[in-house]
């Protein structure tokens, strides 16, 4: 039996935070380095999606990147990604604990959307692909983003994996996923989820002010930043 992560009451945005710090920034910066010129992106409020937003700021301030437009509905970085692209923020219900926007007008604004690439995190991502999160407002809305993208870039620390949250949102099959996470994940798990066919990407955090490798599974090449 899978253990189960947590409920609604229990998510709060700064202690999430402030967990797996080192692993969600290069899940983050490796979750970035995949992003090309004309993107049309929608980013959750996950914690390990901000630190991709962050690096996806330090790339468009170096001038990597050109035309990028960003959805979201995290109240956590949208002003300082607005200083260098396109920000759209969705309408929606405040949730404080989650630094974020949801409910039935941020459904609504979605409906307007197509995105080349979605961003998103997970509360859990049980062994058999489930991609879970803690809520029903949180499910619904990343249901729906998962409908609009043409690619969905899962970014979820070692934590994450083999567990269940409250409510599935979407199930981790064909190459449009791509699961994004650190070298502590565990192989059994990840070979069971790469047979869905789907892109893994392992992002090792710098111990020591090494640099950071990453490791996709789906090829076993390693690859220096």
């Amino acid at each position: 039996r899978l253990p189960i992560s947590g409920d609604a009451s229990t998510y709060l945005f700064h202690r999430e935070a402030a967990s797996q710090v080192s692993e969600k920034r290069a899940i983050g910066e490796l979750a970035a380095k995949l992003f090309t010129d004309r993107e049309r992106l929608f980013f959750d409020s996950g914690t390990t999606v901000l630190e991709c937003g962050h690096s996806l700021c330090a790339r468009l301030e170096a001038a990597e990147l050109s035309d990028v437009h960003v959805v979201t509905n995290s109240l956590a970085f949208g002003a300082s990604l607005a200083q260098h692209c396109s920000v759209f923020l969705t309408g929606g219900n405040i949730r404080s604990s989650r630094m974020d926007l949801a409910g039935m007008v941020t459904l609504q604004h979605l409906e307007r959307y197509h995105f080349t690439k979605a961003v998103l995190g997970a509360d859990g991502i049980a062994e058999d692909g489930a991609l879970t999160t803690t809520d029903e407002e949180t499910s619904l809305l990343a249901a729906a983003v998962v409908e609009r993208s043409q690619e969905k870039l899962i970014l979820a620390d070692s934590s994450k994996l083999g567990r269940r949250s409250f409510v599935p949102y979407a199930s981790l099959q064909g190459e449009s996923f791509t699961l994004i996470t650190d070298s502590e994940a565990d192989p059994a798990i990840l070979a069971k989820l790469q047979k869905r066919g789907i892109k893994i990407l392992i992002a090792q955090a710098p111990k020591n002010g090494s640099t950071a490798n990453l490791l996709q599974t789906n090829s076993l090449a390693l690859i220096s930043r």
